[in-house]
Order: structure tokens, then C-alpha cells, then sequence
């Protein structure tokens, strides 16, 4: 967005026509503006991205708030920002962007700093809060490195070192995760901010320091990279996974914790274990602990009512192997038992409470196209959901070798048991919770 069209879009005359016509298809109100075609364009394009942001951004679409589109593909949304549960007095945000997560910290701190390096979005967002009227925000055009040096040379009066008395209780950074050329990137040495450079001056300056990764960022490779990271965090939404977090913390912390918030249907869930990382990380072959499932690597599977799988976070966040004990009665007697090689629990019975997707097993298969393919004529079956983990072939390769359709009420679970290639047909008798 350039300045010109910010100012066009701040004016009576913008604000009206766009809440005439905020329910009118932006392609239809731009064919039937005949005058001015620069102002009618600048308002379509407002239109579609406020009807957008219906959804991922209610309190902004409610204000009738000023909708950048690149801002508003790259930024948070409402939900994800809620997931970040930080309170005190001041909050540093160094990528303020469009303004969700700042927004939100408004809430749970007396006062904000929001830094963004771009004149025109930091204008954005600086008229979009005056439009919520929030008041404790205080919006600095500079770049997170400038501002953190000058404050260091300038401002900082009380040091860990001096009075453990920090400026901030909160530093949060949302690093930029596309290059010049508009590709998307996620290693953290390759984002800017670079955390990485900043970190020894952030660690001065804030009581916890927070950055938000990829979702792509791998969690085995936050330990290897930030070995004083004391929280590893994983947010799902709708069983998608959404942000990948770090958390560092100005105390001791004996081992790194990980940490799961998954949001299904409106409700949020959040497993926290205690477990060391690294234990997790190379945890394969545990037995029947107090906190892990039993895991199987010659499984019956034949014998088994019930595939479970998981919410995504939990195959993200390596937790699989210790899914949190409150579930310990449902695999004590061998009733449900996570299979090594893929991540599905197989179970004799339901169990609610587990953010997942259950299906009850009608038939096993072995995968052989030319004995499944009648079948499923046979039996009626054109359409079938696949769903396929750690197997050679993909969901596109099995769907043309069985000549069927994604669609219907039924899935196709195709997996690998023992080494053998296994097709579970399936009713889905639990969505996610």
C-alpha cells in the first residue's frame, strides 16, 4: 500500500463508500464505477481484504479498519495472537506489521511499544488503533536494530546483572519470512530481524523474550540452534498447524519444556510436559513409562477397533511418545497403543477427551490395487476420503490406482505395519473437539 492510497482510504468520502457496499462483491462494485478508476480500484481492493478479514480478524473488520493485502496475508490471526498468554507492565513488540499480536498484548500489558520499520504500515496501524481506540500502544517508525541499539546506549538504566530489574517483562518478534524477491524463507538466520544477533542485547532488555517461527521451522532444530531456549511451543488450528515458538526466560530452567496450543472448534487446549527436549526428541523405543504410550513395533493390527490420529501439533511437537498422562488409563492393558512407524493409535476403544480424529475400522486390507479395486465396486464405493502416513505411495497416486474420487462418508487409512503396506476402510465416528 502506498502512502497516496492510505490517505485516500482515511477520507469521509472512502470510509462511506466502503461501508455501503462492504457486503457487494469487490469485482462487481469495481464493473459498475464508472468514474475515477484509480480510487475504484484502491477501493476494491479494501473491499475484498476487509471481507476477508471477517473472519481471521473480527475486531479490525468490526472497526472498519484499514486492510494493507500483504499485511494481511502475512500476519497472525486473531485467535493464533490470543494463544500468546503473557501478562505485566511493559511489552515490547519489535515487528508490529498490521498490529494483531500488539493488539492483543494491549490487552495484558499497561503499556506497548510497537516498532515497525515500514512508515506507511506503521501509519496504518497507529490509525487503525485510534479507530478501537486503544491508547496504550506507542507505535516507532525505525527498525527493531536501531531501536534496541539507541535504547541500550541511551535509555537503560538497570541491568540482570545490576538489580535483575528488566525495562520490558515481554520482548515478542515476529521475524519477516520472505526475502527481497518474495519467496518464502524460515530459517531464523535468514529472517530480519535476526534474532540471533539480537538475542544478547534482547536478554539485557526483557524478562522473557518470545519469537515466533515458521510453522515449517523444525522443533529437533530450535535445541541445536538456541540451546538456551526454555520453552518450545507448537499452535494448531483446525488441526493446522499455524506457528512454531520459542521462548526465552531470564531464570534458571533445568531442561527446555515443550508446550502444545491447539485450538478445534473454538475450544483451546494446552499440554505442557515437563519432559527434557532431547529426551523427547530421541525417545523411540520407551516402554510403558508413566507418561508415554505403549509403543508397539510389531503390532497386531488386526486386533483393534479404533484408528486415533492425533492432533497435528502433536506430530510437530515430537510429543507423540508423551502424550499427557491424564490419558494413562487408556493404554494401561494394552487397550491403545501408538504405533512406532507412523503416529497412529490403535485402540480398543474411543477415547473422547484426546484432541483427534477417530475412525472405526470396517475392514483391513492389505494394499493391493487389483484385489481392493473390485471391491470397491462391489460395493459402491466412486467416492473415499484417503488419509496416508509413512507410505510409498501419495493420496494423488493411491486415488488414480483405485479409480476413485475424493468425496463420500468413508476413509482410506494406508500405512505401513510391520513393513507391510496396510489399508484400514473406515467410518469417521470423532471429528477434532
Amino acid at each position: 500500500m502506498t502512502h497516496t492510497e492510505f490517505i485516500y482510504l482515511t477520507t469521509a468520502e472512502a470510509q462511506q463508500r466502503l461501508v455501503d457496499n462492504l457486503h457487494i462483491d469487490p469485482t462487481v462494485f469495481a464493473l459498475k464505477q464508472r468514474e475515477n478508476p484509480s480510487k475504484t480500484a484502491i477501493l476494491a481492493t479494501q473491499l475484498k481484504y476487509l471481507q476477508r478479514s471477517h473472519v481471521k480478524l473480527p475486531t479490525f473488520y468490526a472497526a472498519k479498519a484499514i486492510i494493507p493485502p500483504l499485511a494481511f496475508e502475512q500476519c497472525s490471526s486473531e485467535i493464533a495472537a490470543s494463544a500468546k498468554v503473557f501478562s505485566g507492565n511493559k511489552c515490547l513488540d519489535l515487528t508490529c506489521g498490521l498490529g494483531v499480536d500488539t493488539l492483543h498484548f494491549s490487552k495484558c500489558f499497561q503499556q506497548v511499544i510497537a516498532i515497525e520499520q515500514n512508515e506507511v504500515l506503521a501509519a496504518v496501524a497507529q490509525y487503525n488503533f485510534e479507530l478501537m481506540k486503544i491508547h496504550n500502544i506507542k507505535i516507532i517508525n525505525t527498525t527493531a536494530e536501531a531501536f534496541i541499539k539507541h535504547f541500550v546506549e541511551n535509555q537503560i538504566k538497570d541491568t540482570p546483572e545490576t538489580g535483575n530489574n528488566f525495562p520490558f517483562d515481554l520482548i515478542y518478534i515476529d521475524p519477516a519470512r520472505r526475502n527481497e524477491q518474495g519467496k518464502k524463507i524460515f530459517l531464523p538466520e535468514d529472517c530480519e530481524p535476526n534474532i540471533g544477533v539480537l538475542m544478547p542485547l534482547l536478554k539485557i532488555l526483557g524478562r522473557t523474550i518470545m519469537v515466533k517461527m515458521s510453522p515449517l521451522y523444525d522443533v529437533d532444530a530450535a535445541l541445536r540452534q538456541f540451546p538456551e531456549v526454555t520453552k518450545i511451543g507448537v499452535l494448531s488450528i483446525d488441526n493446522e498447524c499455524k506457528e512454531t515458538y520459542l521462548i526465552f526466560e531470564n531464570k534458571t530452567v533445568e531442561n527446555p519444556s515443550l508446550e502444545l496450543k491447539i485450538y478445534t472448534n473454538n475450544l483451546f487446549f494446552i499440554f505442557e510436559n515437563k519432559i527434557p527436549f532431547k529426551h523427547i526428541s530421541n525417545n523411540n523405543n520407551v516402554q510403558n513409562t508413566d507418561n508415554t504410550w505403549i509403543i508397539d513395533n510389531k503390532i497386531n493390527y488386526l486386533s483393534k477397533k479404533y484408528i486415533i490420529e492425533p492432533n497435528v501439533a502433536f506430530y510437530k511437537a515430537r510429543l507423540l511418545t508423551a502424550i499427557p498422562p491424564q490419558y494413562k488409563d487408556d493404554f494401561e492393558d494394552n487397550l491403545a497403543i501408538l504405533t512406532a512407524s507412523n503416529g497412529f493409535i490403535l485402540s480398543e476403544k474411543m477415547i473422547d477427551k484426546l484432541p483427534a480424529r477417530t475412525f472405526k475400522i470396517i475392514k483391513t486390507f492389505e494394499y493391493q490395487p487389483k484385489k481392493l479395486i473390485p471391491f470397491l465396486k462391489t460395493e459402491n464405493i466412486t467416492h473415499i476420503h484417503i488419509v496416508q502416513r509413512n507410505f510409498p505411495f501419495s493420496v494423488a497416486d493411491i486415488r488414480k490406482k483405485l479409480h476413485v474420487k475424493e468425496g463420500g462418508d468413508l476413509f482410506l487409512i494406508c500405512t505401513l505395519i510391520n513393513d507391510v503396506k496396510i489399508v484400514w476402510l473406515c467410518e469417521k465416528v470423532k471429528a477434532l473437539l
